[in-house]
């Protein structure tokens, strides 16, 4: 039995990091981007049009921030994972986002093989190993 592909939708203001992240995605056969938006505007309009699985985001945007971003994504479906692939180490804003209902995050250094794992573990429902273990110092501060 073959699963369907994750669909996916990547919203990022970097066209370059876009490109990157949509090669190496469209080359794995568990994945299928949808769409690209540059913006938050773009990104939920894409994402109300698309339907897709996981939406993978920055938590930077030129027109929205990213936990308004997230809001609204949840507001479309709330139970659409929102996954973060970002540069930021500002663990508020990071914690912001989680908080608003992201599903978790990478920093953007992260090996091909792990972004596409957490795509693939956040439509499941799951976090891969690194993504939990990045995020437990944040959940324990928090508590």
């Amino acid at each position: 039995m073959t699963k369907d592909p994750v669909k996916v939708v990547i919203g990022n203001s970097c066209a370059l990091f876009r490109a990157g992240v949509h090669a190496i995605l469209v080359e794995e056969p568990s994945v299928t981007v949808l769409a690209e938006a540059e913006n938050g505007t773009q990104l939920l309009a894409k994402t109300r049009y698309f339907h897709p699985d996981v939406v993978l985001i920055d938590v930077s945007f030129p027109d929205l921030n990213a936990v308004e971003v997230i809001h609204r994504l949840k507001a479309l479906n709330h139970k659409i994972p929102v996954l973060l692939l970002t540069v930021s180490e500002d663990e508020g804003l990071i914690r912001r986002c989680l908080d608003a209902g992201a599903s978790g995050y990478l920093p953007r250094n992260c090996p091909a093989s792990e972004m596409i794992s957490a795509v693939n573990a956040v439509r499941r429902g799951h976090l891969p190993a690194r993504v939990w273990t990045a995020l437990q110092p944040q959940l324990s501060r928090a508590v």
